[in-house]
């Protein structure tokens, strides 16, 4: 659910030290739920949904991120919600795209994020591609890379 319609949406790639998406994406999924805020976490597949489904279920170590799968009873309701369509069931203003396809559906959404691996020569191609279908549809872009001691930075 976009908060603020007046501007472009935002498109952020986030680069993880480690290349490792899960801790990262933990970290911010836990951000904005501390910020009352809604996430929709868009997987390629059902094997992926249910891979973070799991992976929720165990990280934060310290605590719990109350989330379900689309299928779950009551996916409306959802803080984090899992699912397979960017169709904004839960009223989420942020989409974490799991997977190296583009939106092009960005009316739904304040902000848009998408995983780095820096190592992978293809996952850099993608997200390379991303990035300029990004541009094209106007969006304000942004890169982030995660130091080796956790710190993010955005780079100009």
């Amino acid at each position: 659910m976009r908060l603020k319609e007046e501007e472009p949406p935002l498109v952020r790639f986030y680069q993880p030290a480690s290349n490792a998406m899960g801790p990262a994406a933990v970290q911010l999924l836990n951000k904005a739920y501390e910020q009352q805020m809604r996430v929709l976490l868009l997987a390629s597949g059902v094997a992926q949904a249910h891979e973070w489904d799991g992976f929720l279920w165990r990280y934060p170590e310290e605590g719990f991120l109350p989330h379900a799968v689309w299928s779950a009873p009551y996916p409306d309701r959802q803080p984090v919600l899992i699912a397979l369509e960017p169709l904004d069931v839960n009223r989420a203003s942020i989409l974490i795209n799991l997977g190296l396809e583009p939106l092009d559906r960005l009316d739904q959404y304040d902000m848009v994020i998408h995983f780095v691996d820096g190592s992978s020569p293809a996952q850099l191609t993608s997200s390379r591609k991303l990035f300029r279908h990004y541009l094209e549809a106007d969006c304000i872009l942004e890169h982030w890379v995660q130091s080796p001691s956790g710190q993010w930075k955005k780079n100009a």
